[in-house]
């Protein structure tokens, strides 16, 4: 495809939209006209702002909408307006309404008769409206509200305000109402025959309202889905979905119902029941599993104790009405109060050999079923639980009491793709519990009491994607236990974190791509257990007590001599030996080049020695490597210069580097900044791609300066350490640039402006030094240069800010200096800007926010920005100073301060007109 055509193509479309835009903005402008009202025009927009706060919104698009916003709820009359609508081109519309409130005459609807244009009625284009009466303090529906929409189909109500609603507040409305929300109210009750009025209806959404009940919905045949979740509903009639033949979907989560209606189990095409957060405390499954079409069942969050219903006489009776009418039933007495007739009383009481005589139907569900049974209490599993679920697909009961299973639980669910076990009390399990179910594909009993499994545990389950067997009290494995799945079909992941082993098993896991085996008791790992890990990409070793990962000559190994890192883990990428005891940095020239991320931290590593080195140093190589922490060890001397080597780190794609927590300093490598390219903080020049450095809580006194050359740089992290002052050369970072600069890197970052390349706008490095004990920030007041205010202030700053909270600030008269820097009054300049104008170096801004006094005493601990600062102590001073920040006479500052005190005292007259200079000249502090 040539340039030209997509240019012509383009300008085609250019056009289209010119056109589009202009008919529909002028059919806008037709639509409505009001002189109260100052309107104007966007791209398919046409907005007005009306007296009383009011705005008014026509949206063209596949449906042309409507908003009335009323933004400060106080509008009198907001809908008069519509009576200068002109809609009756228009097809349909939608109308949103926002904050106002409803129509204030008696017999006056959002859509008056005044709005009728030759026969027409506005409100007959209407086919949603949604009303949000949100911050109103009072909003009262009334039945007349929504007459004369006789074409509604949609309607939606949030309103917090509402507490009533009238039963016949539909009744004058559109008779085609197909979806109907009412949500987020005070509502309590309904009326029975508010729901008669909705013959049509399809869609009800009731959910977090404040509803202790609702009338019943029978003979809603359209109704296919209804959600009354979020509300205070303990009791549903048994005939509430009477003849709703087409529900597909009941919602009832979060309320406080302890049994399910009768009706419920008769819905045929029911494909979606979540009743979880709520009471229940009996669940017989066989009676959903007759529903031939469901797929979801959710019962997550109730008191379930057990999946078999409370039974209590010895009269036998038809099964089918048995689930209808003791599903969940537990006392006799409540359910003669709940059942409408005295049949329904006996079957309450009638069911001792319910188990014999139920038969399940003999439809199959075709659906892949999801059951979730987790956050209960249930303390055991009846083997034939789920027995009638063919195709379950899908199980969590996770978060209960189960302390046992039965060996052939899950005999009949061979489809079963996902168990969830986790969080219960199992302390053993039987080496066939899952031989049948060979599709099985996610396996989950973390956190529980298992102390081993079965070598043949996994016989069979080639489809095995997941296996997490975390947070046991798991010692020992057989060694063979995982030789099973040698063939498996799929990539695996193995979590076997937080248990007590002290040795691995075999695994023979071609296919293994994450292995996490944090926290557990380990001390060696010998790199025959990872021979057969050619897909590995994740490994995770944290919280262990490992020593070494290479194999000694004395251990007798076939692998004597070989490291952990052998070259069969070719696709390694993450790697975390965190909180160990390794002594020795452990060697991966194996697997260097794949490395995206690598983590010694917590360690007891006081060096890094690699069997490479470089013409001038120690090099570690990583072309890949995207993070790298070395925090926490003991690493106080691994960037000195020693014998004439020094360390190289070659990591050009590196983003993140710690280093915090090691005691580092630069003492006898900073003092010749001349010189500082052949020294210790040298390396930090090759790390182009770095965003983020950390070297906090170290041992550092002075701060080095090559990471200011490090365009890509988000944060650097120099908090708790010792750095005492922020000298004039640490006030500037690179702009920009030369062109001849970029030719030897990549200038992809860089915006073309005369003969330099600037940053662009959108990186901002932020510097982070507080918890120092920075005293002083050196500002030479002959290297200082007055800021004209005006809009292009920013332009004379680099796109860096020093964080100076949380120091020991000395409060003399420098810190006037500091001040007017943080405010952009004044700037340090480069001795290249003053002399040849060029900005390739630009001064940070400087924060300091938290930064308080800690010198003189009178106001230790006062915010250097605090107005209170000055009044009770800086102000005096203001007069002592001289125009280079200065104390006039320093040999007798002891006496002056105090003069100036007493003076200051008995003068307020002169405090007040020394403040309000102090304020205009500071910028307003």
């Amino acid at each position: 495809m040539s340039l030209k055509y997509i240019k012509y193509v383009i300008l085609c479309d250019i056009i289209f939209l010119t056109f589009s835009s202009s008919t529909s903005n002028n059919r806008l402008q037709k639509l409505f006209d009001n002189p109260e009202c100052d309107c104007y025009l966007k791209i398919f927009r046409y907005s007005c702002h009306c007296r009383e706060s009011l705005s008014i919104q026509l949206v063209d698009g596949v449906n042309t909408s409507l908003t009335l916003t009323c933004n400060n709820g106080t509008a009198s009359d907001p809908y008069k307006y519509f009576s200068q609508l002109r809609l009756d081109d228009l097809p349909s519309f939608l109308l949103f309404v926002n904050g106002c409130p409803p129509a204030n005459a008696e017999f006056s609807s959002i859509f008056p008769l005044s709005t009728k244009y030759d026969g027409y009625h506005v409100g007959n284009t209407l086919n949603t409206l949604i009303l949000n009466c949100r911050g109103l303090k009072t909003f009262i529906l009334k039945s007349h509200y929504l007459r004369n929409l006789e074409n509604l189909q949609t309607l939606y109500i949030s309103c917090p305000s509402i507490s009533t609603i009238p039963g016949d507040f539909l009744r004058d409305s559109s008779k085609y109402i197909h979806n109907l929300t009412i949500k987020e109210t005070a509502l309590e009750y309904i009326p029975r025959i508010f729901f008669s009025h909705l013959p049509s209806l399809v869609s009800l959404n009731l959910m977090d309202n404040k509803l202790k009940t609702i009338p019943s919905l029978h003979n809603f045949m359209y109704l296919k889905s209804i959600d009354i979740s979020g509300n205070n509903i303990g009791h549903l009639e048994n005939e509430i979905f009477l003849h709703t033949n087409n529900l597909d979907s009941v919602i009832l989560s979060r309320n406080r119902l302890s049994v399910l209606p009768k009706t419920l189990y008769e819905l045929k095409k029911l494909r979606r029941l979540e009743a979880e957060e709520n009471r229940m405390k009996y669940v017989i499954l066989q009676c959903l599993a007759d529903t031939e079409s469901i797929f979801e069942i959710n019962f997550s969050g109730n008191n379930l104790q057990t999946l078999e219903p409370k039974m209590s006489s010895t009269t036998t009776f038809n099964s089918t009405e048995a689930c209808a009418n003791t599903s969940n039933v537990t006392d006799a007495k409540y359910m003669a109060n709940t059942f409408s007739t005295p049949q329904d009383n006996v079957m309450a009481t009638t069911a001792s050999h319910f188990k014999n005589n139920f038969s399940v139907s003999n439809k199959i569900n075709s659906f892949q079923l999801h059951l979730d049974l987790s956050k209960n209490e249930l303390t055991r599993i009846p083997e034939d639980a789920f027995s009638h679920m063919e195709h379950l697909w899908k199980l969590n009961i996770s978060f209960n009491r189960i302390s046992n299973l039965p060996s052939h639980l899950f005999q009949s669910n061979k489809r079963l793709k996902t168990l969830d076990l986790s969080n219960n009390l199992i302390s053993n399990i039987s080496e066939t519990f899952l031989r049948d179910n060979t599709e099985l594909q996610c396996f989950n009993i973390s956190s529980n009491n298992i102390e081993t499994l079965g070598k043949n545990f996994f016989d069979g389950l080639l489809n095995l994607r997941e296996i997490d067997l975390s947070n046991n009290t798991i010692e020992y494995l057989p060694e063979t236990i995982f030789l099973p799945l040698k063939k498996g079909k799929h990539s695996l992941s193995l979590n076997m974190k937080e248990n007590r082993l002290t040795s691995l098993p075999m695994l023979p896991l071609p296919q293994l791509v994450d292995l996490n085996l944090a926290r557990n008791r380990l001390t060696i790992i010998s790199p025959d257990a990872l021979t057969h890990l050619r897909a590995l990409e994740r490994i995770n070793l944290s919280y262990n007590s490992i020593q070494t990962t290479d194999v000694s000559a004395s251990s007798g190994s076939e692998m004597a001599g070989e490291n952990l890192f052998h070259e069969n883990l070719r696709r390694l990428k993450y790697v975390d030996f965190s909180n160990n005891r390794l002594t020795k940095y452990p060697n991966t020239t194996n697997v260097y080049t794949t490395l995206l991320s690598l983590n010694f931290s917590g360690n007891l590593l006081d060096e890094i020695l690699l069997r490479r080195q470089g013409r001038r140093g120690l090099v570690i190589k990583y072309p890949n490597l995207q993070s790298f922490d070395l925090s926490n060890n003991s690493l106080r001397q691994v960037f000195q210069q020693r014998e004439n080597y020094s360390l190289s780190i070659e990591a050009r794609k590196i983003m993140y580097l710690d280093l915090s927590r090691n005691g580092i300093s630069f003492d006898g490598c900073l003092e010749y900044q001349t010189l500082t390219e052949m020294y210790c903080d040298s390396f930090f020049k090759r790390l182009n791609a770095l965003e983020v450095l950390i070297l906090a809580h170290n041992e550092i006194e002075v701060i080095p300066e090559h990471f200011a050359k490090l365009d890509t740089l988000r944060r650097v992290d120099f908090r708790h350490n010792k750095i005492r002052i922020v000298s004039f050369y640490n006030l500037f970072y690179v702009n920009a640039f030369s062109a001849s600069y970029l030719n030897l890197k990549s200038g992809k970052n860089y915006v073309p402006k005369g003969d330099n390349y600037e940053l662009p706008n959108t990186r901002h490095l932020e510097i982070d030094l507080r918890h120092n004990k920075i005293a002083h920030v050196d500002l030479p007041d002959f290297k200082i240069q007055k800021v004209l205010q005006g809009c292009d202030v920013d332009k004379m700053f680099a796109h860096a800010t020093i964080l100076l909270g949380y120091n020991p600030i000395t409060c003399g008269c420098q810190i006037y200096g500091l001040l007017q820097y943080s405010l952009k009054e004044i700037r340090p300049v480069t001795e290249e800007e003053r002399w040849s104008g060029s900005k390739n170096t630009l001064p940070v801004t400087v924060d300091i926010r938290d930064l308080s006094c800690w010198e003189p005493l009178s106001v230790r601990g006062r915010n250097v920005s605090d107005p209170e600062t000055w009044i009770h102590h800086l102000l005096p001073l203001f007069g002592l100073c001289s125009q280079a920040g200065a104390l006039k006479n320093p040999s007798n500052a002891t006496g002056q301060i105090a003069s100036a005190d007493v003076s200051f005292s008995r003068d307020a007259a002169q405090l007040r007109r020394r403040w309000s200079l102090l304020r205009v000249w500071l910028g307003n502090i």
